[in-house]
């Protein structure tokens, strides 16, 4: 409808026309505008590592894996007799390299000592890298060396 035909219009339906577009807009308003679908989303949840978008680039290992596990395993390993086992496992750099340990991983590490050990025949001492200490989860400043330096 053009400026020309609304002048033609009888004043009744001028009404009627302004208040029918008046209520399309009021009623546009009410409803609002529709929000970005980028903001309506909510915000994932972010995780340790950041891909390597910046920063550190996540969460570092823990110690058990990158440290003390590879030394046991090559300590393990480098035992190939009994008198290895005696030289190299049941030595105070040992004892101390197991008593830094998490206690789950000192408990593994000392089953793999012991099933070494049984292999050549030698006795593991029962206080060797406090693994007689309940519970078994005690904080590592309490564990005390069995062999002295």
């Amino acid at each position: 409808v053009t400026a020309c035909e609304l002048r033609a219009l009888p004043s009744a339906m001028q009404k009627l026309l302004l208040l029918i577009v008046s209520l399309m807009g009021a009623s546009a308003l009410v409803v609002g505008p529709l929000a970005p679908a980028h903001v309506a989303r909510a915000a994932s949840p972010t995780m340790a590592c950041n891909g390597g978008k910046g920063g550190k680039g996540g969460k570092t290992p823990p110690k058990d894996k990158w440290l003390f596990r590879p030394k046991v395993n090559k300590l393990v390993q480098e035992a190939d007799s009994a008198e290895g086992v005696k030289d190299i496992l049941l030595t105070a750099s040992t004892e101390k390299l197991l008593l830094k340990m998490n206690w789950k991983y000192r408990r593994s590490a000392g089953h793999k000592i012991r099933k070494r050990a049984a292999q050549f025949g030698v006795e593991v001492p029962h206080e060797f890298a406090a693994f007689h200490v309940r519970p078994r989860n005690t904080p590592k400043h309490l564990l005390v060396p069995s062999i002295a330096e």
